[in-house]
């Protein structure tokens, strides 16, 4: 227990003074925290209980116990990062299954997309949100797009599906894609055609959902090596919307 108070922090005041906490290396005082990296600790003179004596203008802290310097590599200060919100990366992170902070966002730039076929309950899942709930704030988002709003509504409702029926020559292609494991993408046709067919996947095709997900990495390089091409951009968003419908769609409960 500390029993000898400095006469500066007495004149600071409480608001202004810091303590040192040797527990996890911070100075703590009022609603702030600071880090002491070895550089300042070398302008800094500790001083061991019993040895306490202030020097005007001397950079003083005093300390219980032993100070150590920790090496400012091994730190990791905690840092909030979140990439733009754009479909670009709605895609992405739904494709690589990336967890994300602050889903709900994405979910949020959904409903502000003209083109509102793109994956929702990934983010929904992430957010720990029903369907009954995701609705009300979707509701709540006063810049939405009005048409968007209604059609994911529906989704969320299930009263539409992203499912689209597999004719001969689309079925030929999901049949040969879903039973070869070393399916390869590397032209924009093959990209086009994939995803076309993966709009025809079910429920019962889930062994296969990460075989699906790696023909959508492939797909997706394609379209960046593509100078960002609209057309392959939309099949796609329209393959990925259709197995995050099937995969994370069973996840997120009605409320």
């Amino acid at each position: 227990m500390l029993t000898q108070i400095c006469p500066r922090r007495l004149e600071l005041g409480p608001q202004d003074a810091m303590v040192a906490n040797l527990a996890d290396g911070q100075l703590e005082g009022g609603q702030r925290s600071i880090l002491i990296d070895p550089k300042s600790l070398e302008q800094i003179k500790f001083i061991r209980e019993g040895e306490f004596n202030e020097v005007d203008g001397a950079p003083t802290l005093r300390v219980i116990g032993d100070a150590q310097t920790v090496p400012a590599e091994i730190l990791s200060p905690v840092r909030t990062v979140r990439e733009e919100v754009t479909v670009d990366a709605i895609l992405r992170n739904f494709i690589n299954r990336t967890p994300v902070e602050q889903p709900l966002s994405y979910f949020k730039q959904v409903s502000h997309e003209q083109g509102y076929t793109l994956p929702i309950f990934y983010y929904l899942h992430l957010a720990g949100q029903s369907r009954k709930e995701a609705a009300a704030t979707l509701r709540s988002y006063k810049n939405a797009r009005e048409n968007s709003r209604v059609e994911i509504t529906k989704l969320l409702n299930g009263k539409r599906t992203l499912h689209l029926k597999l004719g001969s020559t689309r079925g030929a292609t999901f049949n040969r894609i879903y039973n070869d494991p070393e399916t390869t993408i590397a032209t924009y046709q093959q990209a086009k055609d994939v995803c076309s067919a993966l709009t025809g996947m079910w429920e019962a095709d889930a062994p296969k959902f990460d075989h699906f997900h790696s023909l959508l990495q492939m797909s997706l390089a394609v379209w960046e090596a593509s100078d960002n091409d609209r057309d392959l951009l939309g099949y796609i968003r329209r393959a990925a919307s259709r197995l995050d419908e099937l995969e994370y769609g069973a996840l997120v409960p009605n409320e």
